[in-house]
């Protein structure tokens, strides 16, 4: 067989750039690469399934539940700070006479006689000469009425040791 390049060796003519180097060199000044980096896991977004977020949810709202119970229980165990209360004043004559349905002639003998508002005893006794006033008048808080009623009370608040007495004396013959 022929050998080609003994053949064409000849033809080939001589360059001016046979003496340089047929390729550039690569530049020395031209851009790095990066500093390798550690790869990182990559983080997978947290996904709860809607099971699991009811649950979360309904625990959330079961404590808020018994925060609230404590703290009403807390409350309702505490007594409100209420200021002692003041004894009631008894009523003044005045006060019981204003609030009786009498007419202005009885209201007027009740302030000249408030014993018988004050005592509970001589209130008992009014009450019991009112009827026999009534009946010895034939009317109630009229003039005569009244009249009997101050007999009846005269009677009634005398000592009874300014009571006549009957005379027990022996008479001989």
């Amino acid at each position: 067989m022929v050998s080609l390049r003994k053949r064409h060796v000849d033809r080939i003519e001589a360059s001016p750039h046979q003496d340089a180097a047929p390729v550039s060199v690569p530049p020395t000044d031209a851009a790095k690469l990066p500093d390798p980096v550690e790869p990182k896991p990559i983080e997978q977004p947290e996904t709860e399934s809607p099971a699991d977020l009811a649950g979360k949810n309904r625990l959330r709202d079961e404590l808020r539940k018994m925060e609230n119970a404590e703290a009403l229980g807390r409350q309702a165990q505490q007594p409100p700070q209420v200021p002692p209360p003041q004894e009631p004043q008894a009523p003044t004559v005045e006060e019981i006479i204003a609030g009786c349905e009498l007419p202005d002639l009885a209201k007027n003998w009740l302030r000249q006689n408030p014993e018988f508002i004050l005592d509970p005893a001589k209130n008992e006794r009014l009450r019991k000469m009112h009827n026999v006033a009534e009946y010895q008048s034939g009317s109630e808080y009229t003039e005569p009425y009244f009249q009997r009623l101050e007999g009846s009370a005269r009677s009634q608040t005398r000592n009874p040791q300014q009571w006549p007495r009957a005379s027990t004396s022996s008479t001989s013959t």
